[in-house]
Order: structure tokens, then C-alpha cells, then sequence
């Protein structure tokens, strides 16, 4: 039986850094500056996706665009962006119906309905 090892390859990196610190003082200024690397990454690549799902459109005749959309939302979520489900059923709405049915969309905001919808 063959062991897997769950280190992730970004902790082996910065694992291999703070070894060859000579003092724990540098070790630990290595490890905040990896800290803080890791931290600009997340939000890059967070802003990315929040971009990515501000610019989803349904395009004409397609079959997976829930797909597309909780693709992204789950990806939001890994990276601890939890979107409340108005905000998706509301984006879902506006870029999924032909504009000839905004009057059904309003109708749906006014009634309400959308804060009671879940995904």
C-alpha cells in the first residue's frame, strides 16, 4: 500500500525555503512573506472569478450554462466567497432570459420570490 501524502506542492515549496534558514527568525519571516504571496494569489484569483461571473451571459441555444455558473460558484466558495442564492438566482435571471421576458423577471424581484429561491 503506497502512502499519499497530502502536502499540498505550494507547502512543500515554502517548507523547502524555511529549511534553509539558519535562525528560527528568518524561518519565520519566510514563512510570513509565503503567507503573504499566497494571499495575493487567492485575491487575484478571486477577483478573476468574480469578474468571470459578473460577465456570464447565456449564450443563444445553450444547454450548460448552469453549468458554467455554479462551475464558478464553486470555485468562489473554495476559495471562501460564499454568494447568497438571490444574488445567483438574480444573475441567473437577467443573463439567462431573452430580454422580451423582463417583465417576468421584475414580476419575480418584486414578488419576493427571488430571496425565497435556493440553488
Amino acid at each position: 500500500m503506497t502512502s499519499r501524502s497530502s502536502t499540498k506542492p505550494w507547502m512543500k515549496q515554502y517548507s523547502r525555503r524555511s529549511a534553509n534558514a539558519t535562525t528560527s527568525k528568518q524561518a519565520w519571516e519566510i514563512l510570513q512573506i509565503s503567507y503573504k504571496e499566497i494571499e495575493k494569489a487567492k485575491r487575484v484569483h478571486l477577483q478573476k472569478l468574480r469578474g468571470e461571473f459578473e460577465d456570464l451571459h447565456m449564450k443563444e441555444n445553450e444547454q450548460d450554462y448552469f453549468s458554467r455558473v455554479l462551475s464558478i460558484v464553486n470555485q468562489l466558495k473554495r476559495y471562501g466567497k460564499v454568494m447568497e442564492d438571490s444574488r445567483l438566482v438574480t444573475n441567473i435571471l437577467h443573463r439567462s432570459l431573452d430580454p422580451k421576458y423582463d417583465y417576468i423577471t421584475v414580476a419575480i424581484e418584486e414578488g419576493n420570490v427571488i430571496n425565497s429561491t435556493s440553488i
